[in-house]
Order: structure tokens, then C-alpha cells, then sequence
């Protein structure tokens, strides 16, 4: 299927016979900026390679037997990463492929834990199966964004942010992820606070931190969208 958020567009399913590979659909080029998911019957580090250089974001699981390598260039299997490095959940950069080298970041629960997860429920209709996956893919795209924008700017300005670990405050990095950026925002717990006396009615919002604003300027957004909390709930 193919989901336009643009226009909320939807093309698909697409039916074959059960005899075919699903890879023989022919399946009309993505724009840059789009965000494609595909299960293992897809896995191509040759497509994956060729997404990355159109400018096209992609989600997908891994083949067991795929090796990879770190940030320090030092060559893994899959499982031998996994067990040196994740617990509970695990974010890193990656380069997938011995000769591709693919340029990714390696997620484990990112989509089914905190902070996009969606916990088990029951529905009843499949628009609500379409909604919920809509949320979900959205906000994934979103945390992406985010993580993309804000390392872009370090790159270019050549500076690290710090203050994103908490108990940590020393800590500098220039490769931050959109979780521990969100993290870092809300640790902070912006309140909008109203206050009536004798008639009259006062708004006050806690101002910002200077990380706060740091990571507003990188992903290029004003500080008075919060200041315009105030005016908009008056």
C-alpha cells in the first residue's frame, strides 16, 4: 500500500498470485522525503543504497546473517552486536552490508516502546487500524526529522550540544537522537499557568532553557511559539 499524507491519498493493496515473490509487484517511484516500509521480502542493501541517495527515509527489518559495522568502523554480526550492546532497547548508527556499507541507524523497540508505541488494544474497524498505524508512522517520521535537522545544524556549525544526559550535564555530543532530544525538552516541564484575581486574568508559562532554545534554533523554529501560548489561550 501507498499512503499520501499530503492529499490522504491511498493506492493499494496490490493482489498477485500466491506463487509470485512479492519483490515482482512493480511499485511507482517515491518522492523525496517519503517514508517507505517494507517487511524482510524487501530487504535489499542495493535499494536501501539507492533510497538513501534519493532522499527517501525507509524502515525495515534486519537478516539475521547481515554484518554490520559501528561508528569506530569495527565489523559485527548481528547477533554478537546485539548481545555487546543492547538491553532493553538499543539506537545506534550503523552501516549495514560488507561491500554496500548502507549509511542507518539500528532501532530496537523504538516503534513498539516508548515514546511512539502503541500500547495492545481491541478495534473493531479497520479505519481505526488505519488511523492508529497513521499516528504511528507519522510520528516516527516526525522523531526522524527531528534527530536529522538538529545533527545537520551541529555538523555545519561544528559545535555539540550538552546538558542531554541526564545526571550528565558535562556530556557533549554532535550526534544526538530524536528521543533523547525530546527527553532533554520535557525534562525541563514547560507549564502554562492561569491566574484569576479580582476579576482580571493573568497568563505565565516558564520560560525556556538555554538548551531549550538551542534546540529550537537547530530545527529552525522560533521561541515565540510558546510565547504565543499565552496570547492564543487568552
Amino acid at each position: 500500500m501507498r499512503l499520501d499524507l499530503n492529499i490522504g491519498k491511498l493506492t493499494g493493496p496490490y493482489l498477485q498470485s500466491e506463487k509470485e515473490h512479492d519483490k515482482s509487484i512493480q511499485l511507482e517511484q517515491l518522492p523525496a522525503g517519503a517514508l517507505r516500509i517494507a517487511d524482510l521480502s524487501f530487504f535489499s542493501l542495493k535499494d536501501f543504497k539507492a533510497l538513501n541517495a534519493d532522499g527517501i527515509y525507509w524502515l525495515s527489518r534486519v537478516k539475521s546473517l547481515c554484518d554490520v559495522y559501528d561508528e569506530d568502523g569495527k565489523r559485527w554480526d548481528l547477533v554478537s552486536l546485539l548481545e555487546k550492546h543492547c538491553k532493553d532497547r538499543m539506537d545506534m548508527q550503523i552501516c549495514l552490508g560488507v561491500r554496500e556499507r548502507v549509511p542507518c541507524r539500528l532501532n530496537f523497540h523504538l516503534v513498539k516502546d516508548r515514546p511512539l508505541g502503541i500500547s495492545p488494544l481491541f478495534v473493531r474497524r479497520n479505519d481505526q487500524i488505519t488511523g492508529l498505524t497513521h499516528l504511528l508512522t507519522l510520528g516516527l517520521r516526525v522523531l526522524t526529522l527531528i534527530e536529522i535537522q538538529v545533527r545537520r545544524k551541529l555538523n555545519m556549525t561544528g559545535e555539540q550540544l550538552s546538558g542531554l544526559y541526564e545526571g550528565q550535564p558535562s556530556i557533549q555530543t554532535a550526534r544526538p537522537t530524536g528521543v533523547r532530544l525530546l527527553k532533554a525538552f520535557a525534562r525541563f516541564e514547560t507549564t502554562l499557568t492561569r491566574v484569576e484575581l479580582e476579576n482580571q486574568c493573568f497568563w505565565h508559562i516558564t520560560p525556556l532553557s538555554s538548551l531549550q532554545e538551542q534546540i529550537l534554533s537547530y530545527l529552525g523554529l522560533s521561541t515565540s511559539i510558546y510565547i504565543c501560548l499565552i496570547e492564543n489561550s487568552s
